[in-house]
């Protein structure tokens, strides 16, 4: 497995623990401690994954042609993107909005807002979409 796929992987588990945090914590206490760690952290993560998946939806159009031979693994790949950007800008939102004007941060924070309705279920699908690249990785789904 290459670099991408190891910096992606990280992405996909720090966005699913930050997304499932209220989960994991009510179901297993005692990662309460982890998980308040790594939230102190949660803005720039955030600002990064969100970046990152901006990166890869660009990556993604460039070798749409995978669209041909390997759909499933592109339509994944698509997924992976809207999922980091997704909590990506849940999670980097506060970071950024001092240095919006207010039109801007009204705008952000209604779309913020919509997209936490959907924050565990995205945490939760970011821990399946790294399992899924941890598979195509390892050589263990063709196409």
């Amino acid at each position: 497995m290459g670099w991408l796929l190891w910096v992606r992987l990280l992405s996909l588990l720090l966005l699913g623990v930050l997304g499932a945090a209220s989960v994991i914590v009510k179901t297993k206490p005692d990662a309460k401690e982890l998980v308040d760690k790594l939230v102190k952290f949660s803005g720039i993560i955030g600002v990064l994954a969100v970046f990152w998946g901006a990166w890869d939806l660009i990556k993604a159009l460039l070798f749409m042609s995978l669209l041909g031979s390997m759909p499933v693994v592109w339509l994944m790949w698509l997924l992976t993107c809207a999922v980091e950007i997704g909590l990506g800008f849940v999670f980097g939102w506060g970071m950024v909005t001092s240095h919006l004007n207010d039109e801007t941060r009204k705008k952000g924070e209604e779309f913020r807002k919509k997209l936490l309705r959907y924050q565990i279920t995205l945490g939760w699908l970011s821990f399946v979409l790294a399992a899924w690249w941890v598979l195509v990785g390892m050589g263990l789904i063709r196409f």
